[in-house]
């Protein structure tokens, strides 16, 4: 009987959408490595197949890698084989985590398809140089795969989920769908100009537009047709339930106008089911139908959507109390309340409600103090400007500095490791060498991190400056004189960021403070005393 030790391994495999496509699927691995084990003296333990997820996560941050890290901690195996570096990490940084990690655990790494051993300086080398050119490697079919996506696009081909309404033609370019679906009977381009035509012409909202599609039991589906394919693959939602989020995203859609654009802007024009007109005249209508709910007059909230509580997080709505109409006074309360599901997880919310007449009131009349007269805030904002612009020389300097201290090096480094491949240093020269390069470049790095930051605050400065001094111009004539909801409720949304209310106390003794974060100021606050502001 042989007395040689059989060494316990773990094998683990690894692939991603992109790799399926490109590589096979994980079987090609798992059918090499099972073979290649006994050869090394190896049995195979366990196996850990992340089948569909990307070598850029870190380990545990896939499930079979989650898994293989915890075995590893509790001693199941002694060694980690895998068919390629790339399958067990495809950046270098995450590569070089998982070697100390499982060095850190007396525990071997066997790659089937590179040869390498990472007990020496040199062996760590390979590893290191084997790991970047797997993450370069990736890399670049990214790179190749984006081009290719765009260039197919560049010249009208549809990529991806063909929208409601169209078919690929034997080109794989969008046309309009104008035949029936064979047991449907219906025409999807028809469908999408019914859309359109309810809500320009019938003034309906999304959500009604959603109930009478559902209530007629038109289908709703996604296809995809590839190139050269006659008739698309159809994968239909359950129910035939249409919601207000897909005819919201059908509306907004440009494609249906004639326009469509792909990725970081390639244009392409499609064939339009929807004239130019009445697309522009939807998006008035959905404009019109966010901004203004359909309701009394004297119920209007100017800060729905607005205000929330500090407590418990949840939104405060308007409602009016019951009794006489001439003397129902309105109230903003925390939406908790009235939550019956919120309040037996989290208990019933202190939040207090707020007089709507007064809070309204109060911040009217700061919105209106800042429009009118809006000197000090203004020239508050320009003395910051100056002085921040007043160091931009000195901050540039610096950085011109730092780049230029980085590039050189840089090239130090680049001439390192030249003359360790040319045979002029050691391993232990140039590992050296690459130690306190790293300790040199990195404070130089964050410096200059630092300052592009407060380069692009600085931007972002002025731009707000210009930005409020055209809003004031425009709001100016809007706030003077009494003002109706809409144009009141459309300055409310220019100039108001958030409410918060923060309750304190209990029953009769509640007190209520109110703080406004405008866009022109610091945050106020209005705190109330007794019963008047508050409910």
């Amino acid at each position: 009987m042989s007395n040689e030790h059989i060494i316990k391994a773990a094998m683990y495999a690894r692939v991603s959408s992109d790799d399926q496509a490109m590589r096979g699927t994980i079987e090609n691995q798992t059918t090499a490595l099972r073979n290649a084990a006994p050869h090394w003296g190896m049995t195979i333990v366990d196996e850990y197949l992340d089948d569909g997820y990307s070598g850029s996560l870190p380990l545990v941050k896939r499930p079979e890698g989650l898994r293989l890290s915890e075995d590893a901690k509790a001693g199941k195996f002694e060694i980690v084989l895998f068919y390629k570096i790339d399958r067990l990490a495809r950046s270098l940084r995450n590569f070089l985590d998982i070697v100390d990690f499982f060095e850190g655990l007396g525990i071997g790494l066997r790659s089937m398809s590179e040869s390498f051993d990472n007990s020496n300086l040199m062996g760590k080398f390979a590893v290191q140089m084997i790991a970047a050119v797997a993450e370069m490697e990736r890399g670049v079919i990214l790179e190749r795969t984006t081009m290719g996506r765009n260039r197919v696009a560049a010249e009208g081909r549809w990529i991806g989920v063909i929208p409601y309404g169209y078919l690929l033609d034997t080109n794989g370019h969008l046309v309009p769908n104008t035949t029936p679906r064979p047991g449907y009977g219906i025409v999807e381009s028809e469908i999408i100009q019914r859309i359109f035509h309810m809500v320009a012409n019938e003034r309906i909202s999304a959500t009604a537009v959603a109930k009478q599609l559902t209530a007629e039991g038109l289908p709703v589906w996604q296809k995809t047709q590839r190139r050269g394919q006659l008739e698309p693959d159809y994968r239909e939602t359950a129910g035939a339930v249409w919601w207000p989020a897909d005819i919201l995203r059908i509306l907004r859609s440009t494609t249906y106008k004639g326009t469509h654009t792909y990725g970081q802007g390639i244009e392409r024009t499609v064939p339009a089911l929807i004239d130019i007109d009445t697309w522009e005249l939807v998006q008035t209508r959905l404009t019109s139908n966010r901004r203004l709910s359909k309701r009394p007059s004297d119920n209007n909230y100017l800060f729905r959507g607005l205000m929330r509580c500090a407590h418990c997080g949840s939104a405060y709505a308007g409602f009016v109390t019951t009794g006489p109409s001439d003397i129902r006074p309105r109230y903003y309360r925390c939406n908790s309340s009235s939550n019956p599901s919120h309040q037996r997880v989290h208990g019933r919310c202190i939040g207090r409600s707020i007089k709507a007449d007064w809070i309204e009131g109060a911040v009217w009349e700061d919105i209106k103090g800042f429009v009118l007269n809006p000197g000090d805030v203004i020239q508050a904002l320009e003395d910051r400007i100056k002085s921040e612009l007043e160091s931009a020389p000195d901050i540039e300097t610096r950085r011109r500095e730092l780049a230029q201290l980085i590039t050189t090096k840089e090239a130090e480094a680049d001439r390192v490791l030249d003359a360790y491949r040319r045979g002029l240093m050691d391993i232990e020269a140039l590992e050296t060498h690459v130690i306190r390069s790293k300790f040199e470049l990195e404070p130089l790095q964050a410096e200059l991190a630092s300052i592009m930051d407060t380069e692009a605050q600085r931007g972002q400065d002025v731009g707000n400056l210009v930005s409020t001094e055209g809003l004031l111009k425009e709001l100016k004539d809007q706030v003077e004189g009494p003002g109706d909801y809409q144009k009141k409720r459309l300055v409310v949304e220019a100039l108001v960021s958030g409410i918060v209310v923060e309750t304190s106390g209990l029953g009769r003794k509640k007190t209520g403070n109110v703080e406004i974060t405008y866009t022109f100021s610091e945050p106020v606050t209005v705190a109330e005393n007794g019963s008047s502001p508050c409910g």
